[in-house]
């Protein structure tokens, strides 16, 4: 920041002052992170950087149990898109289909046609029908299905 400051007489002074950033509390990696690790609290910790990446992860909770998406050096700080929820069925597995109205619950067999992550929209295969369906992931990895 650039104040000027009036003297006496028809002199001007300007004088920069620096004002230290202020530093951004961040989740880093406590240890090296393999790609497909499963994240326990341990495996992280929080440390201050100045700046904070914007994309950074800022608390244990948002990363334990996650699954890293790629490798994370010890130090690093851990951004949103390296985890995501751990696969719940790979493609070509088993899975539930459920459907839920009227207090009703109906739960079929179906085959994953992709890896299903808990949270996402996942694509199963009806096998009664042929028909490949799309519904939210469940954390058992059931997908449910809208009626």
């Amino acid at each position: 920041m650039t104040q000027p400051l009036p003297l006496i007489g028809a002199m001007l002074l300007t004088l920069a002052v620096n004002r230290p950033a202020l530093a951004d509390p961040v989740l880093v990696a406590a240890r090296p992170i393999a790609r497909g690790a499963v994240l326990a609290p341990a495996d992280v910790a929080l440390a201050e950087r100045t700046p904070a990446p914007p994309d950074a992860l800022r608390s244990v909770a948002d990363a334990a149990g996650q699954e890293a998406l790629t490798a994370v050096a010890a130090g690093a700080v851990v951004r949103q898109g390296a985890l995501a929820a751990p696969v719940a069925a790979r493609r070509g597995e088993a899975v539930t289909l459920r459907v839920a109205a009227g207090g009703m619950i109906v739960e079929m067999a179906g085959v994953a046609a992709t890896d299903l992550r808990a949270g996402t929209r996942g694509v199963a295969l009806n096998p009664a029908t042929g028909r490949r369906v799309t519904g939210r992931v469940a954390r058992d990895g059931a997908i449910e299905l809208q009626p």
